[in-house]
């Protein structure tokens, strides 16, 4: 089935005077009118030119008259429309396009607020595309009492290709999307500065394809407030996204030549735009969660009507399949919808239904967000009293490397991340805080010197070394992380020898020449250091000039030995995120437990 037509209509009320409360709203309408308002929302205006306003999204069970002569494209003001509204809002502008940023909930504590927007796709509307067949909305209606503090807002752009007549590209579309978005993120704060609540998401199609490039670019910028945007943002959450690209046939039919064909292509499988997007994507996603969701029936094709229009009529097919709708990365969740691609966003709360599991897992998501991107902002380059717009990014912040799970639950932690509350989001760090490196091995932070920071075309020399035994993709992660901590890094990897592991009491199963032989075909490495030493000294640093030094946090060290400790002392040790879904350990322990099976399985065969 197609997207229902709803006989519901929503509209936006913008430029509502501070302190207008909902019920003034309702008034501001005939009573016949006003009977059929079915849901009402109120919240601050998301607009740095208008900061004391308030925005409303207001949905009638049925058009009401007065608004059927409501121009599509520019809205009108209510006072135009309702002769006799009130004084107080009859600057008040009405509209249905959506466009540009729409609050839909006000947080209740601004410092622990979680951003959350999202984004529809090409041929979708802003508000209507997340919309259930009752008329309610469930990131509007729902997600603010289900996720206490989370703050929802809809992006909205002109996204009909039947009948538009705008050159733009996704590439454009993505540039004026982060140009709004770094707008809304200075609201509040002073200076330049952006806002440090964490940010999340949401794309449903191809504005899925929007965030995931908005994320690359903020990635790629050398940027500070592009850098605090990167930051803030800890997850994406796609709704039928296709990453491969997606059939248009039907569609071109009744556009080639047009000025939207260029839009459209962009979405082809096989286009320059997505084959770049997932080269971009795979360089810059490390640290950063992933929820993909994907449809699990076949939707009407997209066909043009003789007046010019586009409905769903054609032929059955899938639009965004399993294998191009997820990513299958270690951080991803999936999360299968049994709906079409139009249907799969619409989630309606009611038993059975797709929103309780993307609700929890949207629920998770924030709350580890909350703890995730305050961390990240621990691991930046100390402002020494300086403004941060000037400082060099922090090596760790292309990484997006998340501390360890004994970091986020230190005491230490909370305190220093009570104390940046406290202060306010202007306040200077207290770096040398007492007591808040109590435990480096854990909450190793960048290093302190001014010159630690070099320019981008100069190349570091970053050292990890490790026994790497029984190599797997945990590791092969591990070492991509170390290669992208510096925008021009060599890495040197340092594999542990056998008389090492034995004087350690952990003897391999590969020798250490079968071990370095395979580090060394990975692409990610630069050099190989063969029966390198378990416990680093200056004079090993020295003749490898090394620059900086990769660290996992292994636990027998916080006890015994810390073998990075004078690098860290010296500023030049920063951690490493490690793939927590496997290791070698447990490989060997897979292995032991099916061997009697396999054996088994080989002596049938004999």
């Amino acid at each position: 089935m197609a997207s229902p037509v709803l006989p519901q209509r929503t509209y936006r009320l913008s430029q509502i005077p501070g302190g207008t409360t909902t019920e003034e709203i309702r008034q501001s309408f005939p009573s016949q009118v006003r009977r059929t308002i079915q849901f009402l929302s109120l919240a601050s205006a998301l607009d740095f030119t208008a900061p004391d306003k308030q925005v409303s999204t207001i949905t009638f069970e049925t058009e009401p008259s007065l608004l059927a002569s409501l121009p599509y494209k520019t809205g009108s003001l209510l006072s135009a429309l309702i002769g006799d509204v009130d004084d107080k809002l009859s600057k008040t502008w009405i509209d249905s396009h959506f466009h540009g940023f729409t609050a839909l909930n006000n947080a209740v504590d601004e410092h622990e607020a979680v951003d959350v927007i999202a984004l529809t796709g090409l041929g979708g509307k802003a508000f209507a595309s997340w919309q259930c067949y009752d008329g309610s909305m469930w990131l509007r209606d729902h997600v603010p009492i289900d996720i206490p503090n989370s703050r929802i807002s809809i992006y909205g752009y002109s996204s009909d290709v039947g009948n538009i007549d705008s050159i733009s590209t996704l590439s454009e579309i993505t540039e004026i999307f982060i140009l709004d978005l770094l707008e809304y993120r200075r609201l509040g704060t002073t200076g330049h500065a952006c806002k440090r609540n964490p940010l999340i998401l949401i794309g449903h199609s191809t504005g899925g394809l929007i965030i995931k490039d908005a994320w690359c670019r903020t990635a790629e910028s050398e940027s500070p407030l592009l850098g605090d945007i990167q930051r803030s943002i800890f997850g994406l959450v796609y709704f039928g996204t296709p990453h491969n690209g997606m059939s248009v046939a039907n569609i071109l039919q009744g556009i080639t030549g047009q000025p939207s064909e260029n839009l459209v292509r962009d979405i082809e499988p096989g286009a320059t735009y997505i084959k770049t997007l997932k080269e971009r994507f795979s360089r810059a996603t490390a640290g950063l969660r992933i929820i993909s969701c994907y449809e699990l029936r076949q939707t009407p094709q997209s066909v043009f009507c003789p007046d010019g229009s586009l409905v769903r009529s054609g032929k059955g097919a899938v639009n965004a399949s399993e294998d191009s709708a997820c990513l299958y990365w270690a951080n991803e969740v999936r999360l299968p919808i049994n709906e079409n691609h139009s249907m799969i966003a619409k989630l309606a709360k009611r038993d059975g239904s797709a929103y309780r599991m993307v609700c929890s897992s949207l629920s998770q998501l924030v709350v580890a967000s909350r703890v995730g991107v305050p961390i990240r902002y621990l691991q930046e380059v100390p402002p020494n009293g300086e403004d941060q717009t000037n400082q060099i990014r922090s090596p760790t912040n292309s990484l997006g490397a998340l501390m360890p799970l004994e970091a986020l639950k230190s005491e230490q932690y909370f305190q220093y991340k009570d104390s940046l509350i406290n202060q306010g989001p202007s306040a200077e760090h207290k770096w040398s805080s007492p007591g808040f490196q109590k435990k480096p091995i854990m909450l190793t932070s960048p290093p302190k010197s001014d010159s630690h920071q070099p320019p981008a075309c100069l190349q570091v020399r970053v050292y990890v070394h490790g026994a790497w035994d029984m190599f797997h993709y945990g590791h092969v992660r591990f070492l991509e992380y170390a290669k992208r901590a510096f925008p021009n890094t060599y890495l040197v990897v340092g594999v542990i020898g056998d008389e090492e592991m034995r004087k350690a009491e952990s003897p391999t199963i590969m020798s250490g020449a079968e071990r370095a032989e395979v580090v060394r075909s990975c692409k990610h490495v630069d050099e190989v250091i063969e029966d390198c030493p378990a416990i680093l000294i200056p004079e090993f640093v020295a003749q490898l000039r090394i620059d900086y030094f990769g660290c996992g946090v292994e636990s027998s060290y916080a006890a015994t030995a810390n073998p990075y400790k004078f690098l860290e002392l010296q500023g030049k040790a920063f951690v490493v995120q490690r793939t927590q879904t496997i290791s070698s350990t447990d490989i060997v322990s897979r292995i032991i437990r099916r061997h009697d099976s396999f054996i088994g399985s080989r002596l049938n065969l004999v």
